[in-house]
């Protein structure tokens, strides 16, 4: 629901920050299943129909549109997991002022080599970082990394804000030390977690194929304040 409301490039480079709250404000109702007004509906239907990124099958409209109500009771505890989450951090923030932010942070050398450039393709305006048909890989590779840093850096830049509400959690520390991580991510949300689930929660965590990529790549085509800036988050000595 939040991919399908707020992953649109389009839509995000017109939308006022009222824009912006309005859908903040359906987001929220949808998650603790309140009731959706007509006219939320049908933004919701229309935010869906346009984005190629989310699902076209006849469960997810179903569901979409006649999803059982919860009246005006609160959930305790809800959340989402979504990449482009972190561009409305601000707004986010301002509307959930209680709300917990873990900011997953992958090594950038290992996204440079991604084929997946979505992010890159859809929000590198935003740093005037865009794609030619003219790059060669190692173009591509760099302004992968470029665009990894400067979304890297806006998010800490507005990290402040939330304080000790805002996680940063090291994908590579992750997936090596998971125990430990995991111990750390418990601590930070405040909520009781026994060792049984603990255990559990360790055993989700196994190491995706493309950990590490970059090691069986050539770097040094990347300039110094790139690598400088990977070096500087933890990835790379």
């Amino acid at each position: 629901i939040f991919t399908a409301l707020f992953r649109a490039p389009k839509w995000y480079k017109n939308a006022s920050q009222t824009d912006i709250r309005k859908r903040l404000v359906l987001f929220d109702k949808w998650m603790n299943r309140k009731r959706l007004t007509t006219f939320e509906k049908y933004v919701l239907l229309k935010s869906s129909l346009t984005n190629n990124a989310t699902q076209r099958n006849y469960k997810y409209y179903y569901k979409l549109l006649f999803r059982q109500s919860n009246g005006d009771r609160l959930l305790d505890y809800w959340g989402w997991k979504e990449p482009n989450t972190q561009l409305y951090l601000n707004e986010i923030n301002d509307f959930f002022p209680q709300l917990k932010y873990i900011h997953v942070l992958r090594n950038g050398l290992d996204m440079a080599f991604s084929k997946n450039r979505n992010q890159l393709k859809n929000w590198g305006f935003k740093y005037d970082i865009f794609i030619d048909d003219l790059d060669d890989h190692h173009q591509l590779c760099i302004r992968q990394l470029d665009y990894w840093i400067q979304s890297t850096k806006e998010v800490l830049s507005k990290s402040h804000k939330l304080e000790d509400r805002f996680f940063l959690l090291n994908y590579t520390d992750f997936c090596l030390r998971p125990e430990k991580e995991i111990n750390k991510l418990v601590k930070f949300l405040n909520i009781n977690v026994n060792k049984i689930q603990i255990s559990k929660l360790i055993e989700l965590v196994k190491m995706p194929k493309s950990f590490d990529r970059y090691k069986l790549e050539d770097i040094s085509f990347f300039r110094e304040d790139q690598l400088q800036f990977v070096k500087e988050m933890g990835f790379i000595e």
